[in-house]
């Protein structure tokens, strides 16, 4: 297992080099030139001096590969430059507001797990029952639904009719029901279905039938026999949406004015921000496959045959 997991890291650190290369290289040869966004940023005249006098002093002269050797000299150390925008250290700034879409990402990812396993799960035993039904009718329809149109149809409801829970900002824990709702709500549907589908999967085998035969507990089998085998493709899936629900907290938190990285990410956007594109994509990058990481891991956990042969 030890192998395993060393050659999986070793995999993720090749596959972070080999990313911010190319999101280092894509941002310099794309249709905005840095050296021009940063006189813009900077409300200085673009003028062929002043282009020529930015290109020097950001290293914009020299060869790509020059240009990335340097950058990521200074990316291990966690110094990613300055924002064109504020004039701030980039990091110190993403660190500031990541923790906000990171908290709003996890507590969607625990709301997932605790709703869609046991509704999977009891819509697996209670097959064909009218909660079965339901359950079935709500994952048709939870992948149907735009999360923007449902977050707006939410905010109507709740914020500006009902006024029940606060429109925008982060004003305490009732501020992350709305987000958490809408960007859980897609994701909560299609990890029901799989959960059921994986049950009903692995109760129909006959070796559980023949415990249900013997008299054992359906209790039992499910928790003793059937839940282990049935969560190795549940596993996957959790992994894959939180990154989902990381990526999708971005949009989120621009529609409910949330104070994350989102907002920040928008206004880099804008105004062609490159480092803090650069750090940010790096950042993201990292934790994408931090959890990939840590899936396999769990995968391989739950069924030891994917180290071993991976290791053979």
């Amino acid at each position: 297992m030890l192998r395993y997991i060393l050659k999986r890291l070793c995999h993720a650190v090749l596959a972070v080099f080999i990313l911010s290369f190319a999101m280092f290289v894509i941002l310099r040869i794309g249709p905005v030139d840095p050296a021009r966004a940063y006189l813009i940023s900077s409300r200085i005249p673009v003028t062929e001096q002043t282009l020529a006098v930015t290109k020097t002093e950001l290293g914009l002269d020299k060869p790509i590969y020059i240009q990335y050797a340097a950058w990521l000299k200074n990316a291990l150390q966690l110094d990613f430059g300055t924002s064109y925008i504020t004039k701030r250290d980039v990091f110190n700034d993403l660190c500031r507001y990541f923790p906000t879409s990171l908290k709003l990402a996890v507590i969607s990812m625990i709301f997932l797990v605790a709703v869609s396993l046991p509704l999977g799960i009891y819509s697996a035993g209670k097959k064909g029952s009218l909660g079965d039904k339901c359950i079935r009718f709500y994952s048709f329809l939870g992948v149907s639904i735009p999360s923007f149109w449902l977050g707006f149809m939410l905010l109507y409801a709740f914020s500006l009719k009902l006024r029940l829970i606060p429109p925008f900002g982060n004003q305490g824990p009732t501020s992350y029901i709305l987000p958490v709702l809408t960007l859980s709500f897609m994701s909560l549907a299609i990890n029901i279905r799989l959960t059921r589908t994986a049950f009903l999967e692995y109760m129909e085998r006959r070796s559980l039938q023949y415990l249900t035969i013997l008299g054992m507990s359906k209790t039992k089998i499910y928790g003793k026999y059937t839940l282990k085998n049935a969560m190795l493709p549940i596993v996957t899936s959790f992994g894959m949406h939180f990154g989902e629900l990381l990526g999708g907290a971005f949009v989120v938190e621009v529609l409910f004015a949330f104070p994350g990285v989102g907002r920040f990410m928008v206004s880099a956007l804008y105004s062609h921000d490159f480092p803090v594109l650069q750090c940010f994509m790096v950042m993201i990058t990292i934790i994408f496959l931090g959890i990939n990481l840590i899936t396999d891991i769990l995968y391989a956990y739950l069924n030891p045959r994917i180290a071993y042969e991976n290791n053979a």
